[in-house]
């Protein structure tokens, strides 16, 4: 009897240690799935919209494979100590600070304690700079032509909104997709090499000797791979603004500079049939397509379908898995 009490005393003991440690086990497991979770959860902003936080984005989620293959060679030079030399002594000293000084006297640099009345503003920078995983950046606001948004400097990259952006969209979820779209260049390091090509290309056009189509033949791969780079832009600027009528309407409304409060609306779909209705020559169309080539950006229709082929692909779903 007194084995057999003993013995139920030891198992009573074991079983109160292997519950015990399964309830360890479990609290673990529910903290670090509570931990995962919350990376994911949406959170409710001070401006009332509902933002998804992706676990990891990595620059392969968004980056257009040729944008990839080119930007890979041209940052292969960054890596080199001349290259670090150039940046810190001749590029920050000489360029970026002198363009950041600027700022500092023409524009109002986004801070918690600026606009006071559009609290989102600063907000939308921190969420982000924390969905495409880089520090905040700074960013002025300052008055340009144009409704217009832009990357500047450098080495030191900063961000520049236009004040007539800020007051034709007051959409949060618009703006998202402006500021997300311009950090995006800042991860994928396209800044410097983007700004130095504009320098080139603007450069050829005021040559005299030779005509502009022709003296610009040597940089198409150029052009095309800053095309691609835009294109990678919109799809990080679709995964901070998580909405893609509101990309796609963004894209419009910043080409044309369109007021929705005045104009109204935009029918996308419609826009985008406008230019396969057309019965036009094939002239017309080898005309169009080599004015393509010759440009920076993409044409807005190209852009907007080239992101619902993203929105769709498995690249893009991944992230909210």
């Amino acid at each position: 009897m007194e084995v057999f009490l003993g013995g139920g005393k030891m198992a009573r003991n074991w079983g109160l240690k292997i519950a015990s440690g399964l309830c360890f086990l479990i609290a673990v497991a529910a903290i670090y799935f509570a931990i995962a979770e919350s990376k994911k959860r949406p959170f409710q902003g001070n401006n009332g919209l509902r933002v998804s936080y992706p676990q990891k984005v990595l620059l392969e989620d968004f980056q257009r494979p040729l944008d990839r293959d080119i930007t890979e060679q041209l940052i292969a030079f960054e890596k080199t100590g001349i290259s670090r030399f150039i940046d810190g002594n001749i590029l920050k000293p000489y360029f970026d600070d002198v363009q950041t000084q600027r700022l500092t006297v023409t524009g109002v640099e986004l801070s918690p304690d600026q606009f006071p009345d559009r609290q989102d503003l600063n907000r939308i920078v921190e969420d982000c700079a924390r969905i495409l995983e880089i520090p905040k950046p700074r960013v002025f606001v300052a008055d340009f032509p144009g409704t217009n948004a832009y990357v500047l400097n450098l080495a030191n990259p900063v961000i520049v909104l236009s004040s007539s952006l800020l007051r034709r969209f007051d959409d949060p979820v618009e703006l998202r997709f402006v500021i997300g779209h311009e950090m995006s260049h800042i991860r994928a390091r396209h800044v410097k090499w983007k700004t130095v090509l504009h320098a080139i290309v603007e450069s050829i056009r005021n040559l005299k000797p030779l005509p502009n189509d022709v003296a610009i033949l040597p940089f198409l791969p150029l052009l095309r791979w800053a095309r691609e780079a835009e294109m990678t832009a919109d799809n990080a600027g679709l995964i901070c603004c998580q909405d893609l009528s509101a990309a796609e309407r963004t894209l419009v409304r910043l080409a044309l500079n369109i007021d929705k409060n005045r104009i109204g609306r935009i029918n996308v779909d419609a826009f985008l049939q406008q230019r396969k209705a057309e019965d036009l020559s094939k002239f017309s169309e080898i005309m169009l397509y080599w004015r393509q080539l010759l440009l920076e950006n993409p044409f807005i229709p190209d852009r907007i379908v080239q992101l619902r082929e993203y929105h769709d692909s498995r690249s893009y779903r991944h992230l909210w898995e």
